[in-house]
C-alpha cells in the first residue's frame, strides 16, 4: 500500500549527481496551510479537516482543494504541492527555507544561479500531511506512515547522499519502532551524519539546522554544514564519520 502522499520534486539533472556522480535528495519537514478562519487572503472551508492532527490526512482533498478550486482553477492537486512551491521559489516567490539554502550553495560550490542548484537537486518533505502552524509537530509513533513514506522516495530515486533539514525528523529516526522498518539506520559518533541501508542501497544522511533560520542556527552553522556535505561527496559509506 502506497504510503507517501506529497510527490517529491526531481531536478533534471538529479540523475546526473551533484558532485562525484552521487544523486543528493533534500528533506525537509513539512507543508502547513494557513488558510484557516483568520486568514486574510482566503477562508478554506474544510482547513480543519485537511490539516488536523488527529486524522493526519489530506488526501481527501487532493482533487478538491477549496483555494485551488477558487483561486487557481481545477488545474492543481495537493499531491504536487511539493513541486509547485519549488516551481514558484525559481519563479521569484519567497521561501525564507530555500531562499537561505539555495544562497548558500551558489556561494560555496560555485553554482551560477538558483535553477542550476535546484536541477542537480530531489526535494520531498518529510510529514505526508498539511500541518495547521509553522511549526513541525513532534513525531511519534502514530507518524510511521512518514517514514514509510520516505523510505518509499528512497527506494524510488535512490539517493547517495539526503541531507535532512532540522532536529524534527532525526528524533523520529532514533525511536526504536522505527529502527526496526529498515536493516540500517545508525546515527554516527558525531551526531551529524547518519548511515541508511534499504534494499542494499547505502545511504550517507547529512543533518544540518533547518535553513529557515530559526534563532540563527543555520547561518551560524552553516560553514559546518558545507564541510559535512563536501566530505560526504567524497567519502566512501564504509568510511569514519
Amino acid at each position: 500500500m502506497k504510503k507517501r502522499f506529497f510527490r517529491p520534486y526531481v531536478g533534471r539533472d538529479y540523475y546526473r549527481g551533484f558532485d562525484n556522480g552521487k544523486k543528493v535528495l533534500v528533506l525537509g519537514a513539512s507543508h502547513y496551510c494557513a488558510y484557516n478562519e483568520d486568514s486574510t487572503k482566503f477562508n478554506c472551508p474544510v482547513w480543519h479537516e485537511c490539516t488536523s492532527l488527529e486524522r493526519k490526512d489530506s488526501s481527501p482533498f487532493n482533487e478538491t482543494c477549496p483555494y485551488y478550486r477558487e483561486m487557481n482553477g481545477n488545474a492543481k492537486k495537493l499531491e504536487d504541492c511539493t513541486i509547485n512551491e519549488l516551481n514558484h521559489f525559481l519563479d521569484g516567490d519567497e521561501y525564507t527555507s530555500y531562499r537561505n539554502f539555495t544562497k548558500l550553495m551558489m556561494e560555496k560550490f560555485n553554482i551560477g544561479n538558483e535553477q542550476s542548484v535546484w536541477d542537480r537537486l530531489a526535494f520531498a518533505n518529510y510529514v505526508q500531511y498539511f500541518v495547521p502552524y509553522v511549526t513541525t509537530p513532534n513525531q511519534t509513533r502514530s507518524d510511521m506512515v512518514n517514514f514509510e513514506a520516505f523510505m518509499e522516495t528512497v527506494d524510488e530515486l535512490n539517493p547517495d547522499i539526503v541531507i535532512v533539514w532540522g532536529t524534527k525528523i532525526p528524533e523520529h529516526f532514533s525511536r526504536g519502532y522505527i529502527q526496526k522498518l529498515v536493516p540500517v539506520l545508525e546515527k554516527q559518533k558525531n551526531g551529524y551524519f547518519w548511515k541508511l541501508e534499504l534494499n542494499k542501497h547505502k545511504i550517507i544522511i547529512v543533518n544540518p539546522y533547518h535553513p529557515s533560520d530559526w534563532g540563527r542556527a543555520w547561518s551560524g552553522n552553516a560553514g559546518r554544514f558545507v564541510d559535512a556535505f563536501k566530505y560526504a561527496l567524497n567519502a566512501p559509506y564504509d568510511g569514519e564519520y
